[in-house]
């Protein structure tokens, strides 16, 4: 499975970042390091949890921003659409954190009972400007041609 998927121009969409895990005889701890894991400065975190059966979540993307999204309990699965490469991940704390950059567009589905999804950000939520619409966000990307 490609761990790194590119825009059309080249920059970086996500990738698939292996969350280092020390294993102890209590459990198992797991670390998310600025300048290892993640290459911005976390300035919000956020976290979706009590989901109800059958919700979905997401279908939208943003005009600028960095994400980490990794999953702390349960599962659920990301869909992820660059504009012209659609890839669907199911996330479970055992899998890969994504770094994701905010002009993909992303879902949420899936969610099993008990789920935890955390998202590491790099700008405060007023900063965040977010598109809802898919053909604005496939001409954002360049997917549709004028």
């Amino acid at each position: 499975m490609a761990k790194l998927v590119r825009f059309n121009n080249g920059e970086i969409a996500w990738q698939l970042i292996d969350i280092p895990a020390v294993n102890e005889t209590t459990g198992t701890l797991k670390v998310i390091e600025f300048g290892r894991e993640i290459d911005f400065e976390v300035k919000r975190v956020f976290y979706l949890c009590d989901l109800e059966d059958n919700v979905s979540r997401g279908f939208h993307a943003h005009e600028d921003l960095k994400q980490f999204v990794f999953c702390m309990s349960g599962s659920f699965t990301l869909i992820l659409d660059n504009g012209s490469t659609i890839k669907k991940y199911k996330m479970t704390p055992q899998s890969s954190g994504v770094w994701l950059d905010g002009k993909v567009w992303r879902e949420m589905h899936h969610f099993s009972e008990g789920s935890l999804m955390v998202v590491l950000c790099d700008r405060e939520y007023e900063f965040d400007n977010v598109v809802r619409d898919y053909d604005l966000f496939k001409k954002n990307v360049g997917a549709i041609r004028k």
